[in-house]
């Protein structure tokens, strides 16, 4: 894709240590809007400061070896981007974490397009040679195109996500809550559903200043069910999380539903009732977060080398 392509405000042409004014606050929330929708503006905003050759004469100066994590995210509108990090330790064994870019990766979003646009990425900065290993979660494409690229360049190989596979295990393998997390799944795809979500919120505006419950970091705000998708990396525990913060208001609309004169409502809250947790449940859920917290707060760490841990981790679990 070439520059003319499209249309992005080049905002820094030279480092500034002085707090923006108003007008260059405005600015930068443009810029970020259009970031998160259009592929390579990192790049553009890069081009302009001068920066992007820099980094990526760092990364060739000072990288012997690197892996790279990618995943892949899609759009309502089908468009998929792929954003890719690259991790190396330095001759003085220091551990440096750069963001390469977020990429956009035509529809079908087949293995065949996503390795074409990984070999298009690793061409760009030079890195075909010296990628080693490309971690991913577990979904069937995009593993794929890492084999696919790797039977081209013997040295590149597939690693699976160790905090990802650990949430798929949690649901899949684990007999003793396989069941509550199917329940957990119900209730969630059921706030999912428009409907609902617009009761949940109607319920949180009337009874915030009631309920017990603590939103943490995001009280300012309505919340709302984060669903449970397998492939999504540490999915179970953000939806869990959730389904928790919102366990207060949850309890107080059922007896509303129930209690409804409209016969529609009454029978959502007949099959709320129907897919409820018990006390037990939630409390056994609790659980659950806390120990795929404390794992996937360690093997996601940016500072360290979390190979080496996720071994001796997982047997701590079991």
């Amino acid at each position: 894709m070439k520059k003319e392509d499209y249309e992005v405000p080049i905002l820094f042409n030279q480092i500034e240590t002085i707090p923006h004014k108003e007008s260059r606050q405005t600015e930068l929330q443009n810029l970020l809007q259009v970031f998160c929708i259009r592929p390579r503006v990192l790049y553009a905003v890069l081009d302009g400061n001068n920066t992007l050759p820099y980094i990526q004469e760092f990364v060739d100066n000072n990288a012997i070896s690197v892996y790279l994590t990618t995943d892949m995210w899609t759009a309502k509108n089908r468009q998929g981007f792929l954003g890719i990090t690259c991790s190396f330790l330095d001759k003085n064994f220091t551990l440096h974490e750069i963001i390469l870019t977020i990429e956009y990766v035509r529809y079908p979003h087949t293995s065949e397009n996503i390795s074409d646009t990984l070999f298009y990425i690793l061409d760009e900065w030079d890195l075909r040679e010296k990628v080693h290993i490309i971690v991913t979660d577990n979904g069937a494409n995009i593993k794929k195109a890492i084999k696919d690229i790797g039977t081209i360049s013997k040295n590149i190989k597939w690693q699976s996500c160790a905090a990802h596979t650990l949430q798929l295990i949690v649901g899949k393998e684990l007999n003793l809550v396989k069941l509550l997390v199917l329940k957990a799944k119900r209730l969630i795809d059921f706030f999912l559903r428009p409907k609902q979500s617009e009761r949940l919120e109607e319920i949180q505006k009337k009874s915030y200043h009631i309920i017990e419950v603590d939103t943490g970091e995001t009280s300012d705000f309505l919340l709302h069910v984060i669903a449970d998708i397998s492939t999504r990396w540490n999915s179970s525990y953000y939806a869990w999380t959730r389904l928790v913060k919102v366990k207060g208001y949850i309890q107080a609309l059922l007896p509303e539903l129930e209690n409804d004169s409209d016969q529609s409502a009454k029978k959502d809250g007949k099959y709320l009732r129907s897919i409820m947790l018990s006390l037990d449940e939630w409390d056994l859920l609790q659980e659950l977060i806390i120990v795929l917290e404390q794992a996937t707060r360690h093997l996601g760490g940016e500072k360290y080398v979390t190979y080496s841990i996720m071994y001796p981790l997982v047997k701590e679990i079991k």
